[in-house]
């Protein structure tokens, strides 16, 4: 990235806090009803919150396109079912779906596309929450979750998923 864009994407970068994450090898089946689960998580914080959809091309390029507003309504749409998840794709290469609310408390995104065959669509997503959401979510949540997941400080992670 370079220094021209970084003042207009200092506040689309990644919130700094613990990430829970998956792999990109989840039958899409259970990422879709486990992004479900996330974000009724993240609705009970915040109900009412003004939501960011975001093409995150972290793992592209490193950058980040705002791509409009939602709420959670419009949220569970996106991820609700497979085809949900498949259609709210933007179609590149690594480019994932990312999800923010205005006070960048946390970070939703995800991925999903076919296998190297083409037979099976498979996906995987993170959510990057701030400190004092950290014990809620692994204690209520991460039991739950069918895909599993990873926990690591949000610095470690984006450096390691990071375009280079």
């Amino acid at each position: 990235m370079n220094d021209t864009n970084y003042p207009r994407l200092t506040s689309l970068l990644p919130p700094q806090g613990i990430v829970f994450h998956t792999d990109r090898e989840n039958p899409i089946v259970s990422v879709s009803r486990d992004l479900c689960k996330v974000t009724a998580f993240l609705q009970e914080l915040q109900p009412y919150a003004k939501l960011v959809k975001i093409y995150d091309w972290w793992q592209h390029d490193g950058l980040y396109f705002e791509k409009g507003t939602l709420n959670f309504h419009d949220l569970f749409g996106l991820v609700g079912t497979p085809r949900s998840l498949l259609e709210a794709m933007p179609g590149e290469d690594l480019v994932f779906v990312g999800i923010s609310n205005n006070e960048r408390s946390w970070y939703l995104r995800f991925f999903v596309d076919w296998d190297d065959e083409g037979e099976r669509l498979l996906g995987g997503f993170s959510v990057t929450i701030n400190s004092s959401m950290v014990d809620g979510f692994q204690s209520n949540l991460v039991p739950v979750l069918e895909c599993p997941t990873q926990r690591e400080r949000s610095e470690a992670y984006f450096d390691l998923i990071q375009a280079g």
